[in-house]
């Protein structure tokens, strides 16, 4: 009589539906789906890291705007440019 013939011991349930090889399977992939879930929200928290820094620069130069206006922040971020360009180190 094969093993299917003979009266469970428990309730069947969806899990005995499926091949062993199968459970295997969705096992590794829902550990993988995990393990990109995990890796995106590290990626995440870096992104949201970055934008902090890139607002935090352009919150610094809007304030120097603010105290010393436009032209004259234009000004000294082109002589920089120039200095960056001829190799020189930008303080």
């Amino acid at each position: 009589m094969a093993a299917f013939d003979t009266e469970p011991a428990r309730p069947l349930c969806f899990a005995d539906a499926i091949p062993l090889r199968d459970l295997d399977r969705i096992a590794r992939l829902e550990e993988e789906a995990i393990d990109l879930e995990r890796r995106a929200r590290a990626l995440q928290g870096r992104a949201a890291s970055f934008r902090s820094l890139a607002e935090g620069i352009r919150a610094h130069y809007g304030h120097l705007i603010d105290r010393e206006g436009l032209e004259a922040c234009a000004r000294r971020a082109e002589e920089g440019d120039v200095i960056a360009w001829k190799g020189g180190v930008i303080l």
